[in-house]
């Protein structure tokens, strides 16, 4: 099973974005990062034999808040805008 996440757009895929990518991917063993067209993008994978729905629970828990607080970093240090935008649209009428 894979679960994938983008986590900026529109990032400049340097020297030293590819190194600190690098660097996190040496530093874990669950998840790998890596950058394509522009994109950093994020991906874990775990056995899908067997598997079950609490092992989905706590691999997708950490999956989703490891990524939350990486792309904030990156973007820091590296711009590109974060892939998923947290701004809800207003359901009142104007």
């Amino acid at each position: 099973m894979r679960f994938i996440s983008p986590l900026l757009r529109d990032v400049r895929e340097t020297s030293e974005l590819a190194a600190r990518l690098n660097q996190m991917n040496a530093d874990g063993d669950l998840m790998r990062f890596y950058t394509r067209n522009q994109t950093v993008v994020a991906v874990a994978d775990i056995p899908a034999d067997p598997v079950s729905q609490d092992q989905i629970r706590r691999m997708l828990g950490y999956f989703s808040s490891t990524v939350d607080g990486v792309n904030s970093l990156l973007q820091k240090d590296f711009g590109g805008c974060t892939a998923h935008e947290t701004t809800v649209p207003s359901l009142l009428k104007h």
